[in-house]
């Protein structure tokens, strides 16, 4: 199993709901958006089924099983 993550640009037919779910998320728990050039910051870590130099900082930050990552 291979995990995929989309950090590209939200597609136009989606930008709302994802405008509207980030300022929920923003409001409620005081966080703010990671810039796309900071996600995808290669690191030196394994990330469930992700290796260097393939891991970026967005896989490790926002797995759902921190135990896998090494």
């Amino acid at each position: 199993m291979e995990s995929k993550v989309f950090l590209g640009p939200v597609p136009l037919e989606l930008q709302g709901i994802a405008d509207t779910l980030a300022r929920h998320i923003e409001a409620e728990f005081g966080a703010a958006a990671l810039p796309l050039e900071v996600a995808q910051t290669p690191i030196p870590l394994y990330v469930n089924f992700m290796k260097p130099p393939e891991t970026t900082l967005f896989h490790a930050l926002f797995t759902s099983e921190p135990g896998n990552i090494l």
